[in-house]
């Protein structure tokens, strides 16, 4: 690819990993925040893609769940 010489071609790779680790920063800050202290930034650093994304997804679903609670009027943030 990049022995190509072919710019347009290099800046879409250079471009597609300015993206790539853009979101991957984004997920660890969001895992670090919401985890508050219950996990080290690297222990996050060390997750595989696979344990960021089950993690992002366990954070969704309880804010979710809160959500749920609260429109039933039970109290969630005692």
């Amino acid at each position: 690819m990049i022995g190509s010489r072919n710019s347009e071609a290099i800046n879409q790779v250079i471009s597609a990993y300015t993206r790539d680790n853009d979101s991957l920063v984004d997920q660890i800050i969001s895992i670090l925040y919401w985890y508050r202290g219950a996990i080290t930034r690297e222990e996050v650093w060390q997750l595989t893609p696979y344990e960021r994304e089950k993690k992002i997804e366990f954070i969704n679903k309880r804010f979710k769940d809160a959500g749920d609670m609260m429109k039933k009027q039970i109290p969630v943030f005692v």
